[in-house]
């Protein structure tokens, strides 16, 4: 399947840029470590066609779950792999034995992820989130260590890790990494994130960035 007609049979609304599309879809059955709750896949590859292709297959099974997609022309060098999460944990999917994580071995082989990429594009599967974003969680190993209000600005929080540190702002209701002591920079690169459920992965610093949502009446929204 093509990407207009995978566009067109997923329901997607593309609308946007040649730089960037946002759209969303009825995303199902994406396997048995697949419960609904806090699902995001990132993939970052310089063979999107392929990569659309292969999780149209897991469209209209069972679950009626609302992903949104999106997908970004990024440039330059960087290491093309696969970011999953699911209920707000990053997942290892080369050593899960969900049924879903079977089947990222399976595209990343196809894709021969992970490997060095140029000019490559980011797709992104995320669900649907209607609170507006309030809180910027950060992750160490799955640990949350630190929980700012992003409605006041931060600049350059240093974030250690075992292998390194990150300095990670926050300007403007927005959050991004400024600089990184991983080689490969992909989170440096990464667009800055401010919608609920958007985040941010190093996976060398296993440091993840969540932005966690409220409701109109204050209550907290789901995170992933």
């Amino acid at each position: 399947m093509n990407r207009r007609n995978f566009l067109r049979l997923s329901g997607f609304a593309a609308v946007g840029t040649a730089v960037s599309v946002f759209s969303s879809v009825n995303l199902s059955a994406l396997g048995t470590s697949y419960t609904g709750s806090g699902f995001s896949l990132e993939i970052l590859t310089d063979n999107s066609a392929s990569a659309i292709e292969y999780i149209s297959s897991f469209i209209g099974q069972i679950s009626k779950s609302v992903v949104e997609f999106e997908e970004h022309q990024m440039y330059g060098n960087h290491i093309g792999d696969i970011v999953y999460l699911n209920n707000n944990q990053l997942i290892d999917y080369r050593q899960d034995k969900g049924t879903f994580s079977a089947k990222l071995r399976q595209l990343s082989s196809v894709l021969n992820l992970p490997s060095s990429v140029k000019d490559p594009k980011l797709l992104v599967f995320r669900t649907k989130n209607n609170t507006y974003a309030r809180y910027l969680n950060i992750h160490s190993d799955n640990i949350l260590i630190n929980r700012l209000d992003i409605s006041e600005n931060h600049k350059e929080i240093i974030i250690p890790s075992s292998k390194g540190e990150l300095f990670v702002s926050v300007e403007n209701r927005q959050a991004r990494v400024v600089s990184t002591s991983c080689k490969h920079k992909t989170c440096q690169n990464s667009h800055p994130i401010s919608q609920t459920g958007q985040h941010i992965v190093c996976i060398p610093n296993q440091v993840r960035l969540t932005l966690e949502g409220v409701n109109s009446s204050g209550i907290d929204g789901v995170s992933y």
